[in-house]
């Protein structure tokens, strides 16, 4: 099995928190197709709904990061310009760059963009599952159907076409 599967997920958007592995998340038991079926759209529906939340999440704190950086811009120039140091772009650029505030702005962007991209691997991943369970459940009932006598035998249609 891949390591992949054993993955640990730590999720947390606003309100919202996923804490598991991504094998809780998409595995399938064959021998319970039925609770997987039931509780496919379920699962579905509640990442998809997450990965829109951190999506907003993530241009918000896009936006935020813009504006913060206009304030910063505004107030190093105002600093550098009461000690009459000479302001360049790149003076102003640097000084934004290692200003706390902006640094943690960033670091956040960067965590809920993280968290985007995991959300958007995981969405894929159910549609994956979904496609497999309607795969397995087609299985089941035609080796069901073949079982109980009413289906075709192979073996006569094969020695029929030889």
């Amino acid at each position: 099995m891949f390591k992949t599967l054993d993955m640990e997920l730590d999720i947390k958007i606003k309100d919202k928190e996923f804490n598991g592995k991504i094998r809780e998340i998409v595995s399938i038991d064959a021998n319970n197709l039925q609770e997987d079926f039931v509780n496919q759209p379920s699962t579905y529906a509640w990442f998809a709904a997450l990965l829109e939340i951190a999506t907003a999440e993530y241009e918000s704190k896009k936006f935020d990061l813009a504006v913060l950086r206009a304030n910063l811009d505004s107030e190093k120039r105002a600093i550098f310009s009461n000690e009459n140091k000479k302001v360049t772009e790149t003076v102003i650029d640097s000084a934004i760059q290692v200003d706390q505030k902006f640094i943690t702005a960033s670091q956040n962007l960067i965590e809920i963009s993280r968290q985007c991209g995991v959300l958007k691997a995981v969405v894929r991943a159910l549609e994956q599952r979904s496609t497999m369970l309607v795969q397995l459940g087609a299985m089941k009932r035609q080796s069901a159907f073949m079982e109980d006598g009413f289906g075709v035998d192979i073996s006569k249609v094969k020695k029929a076409n030889n």
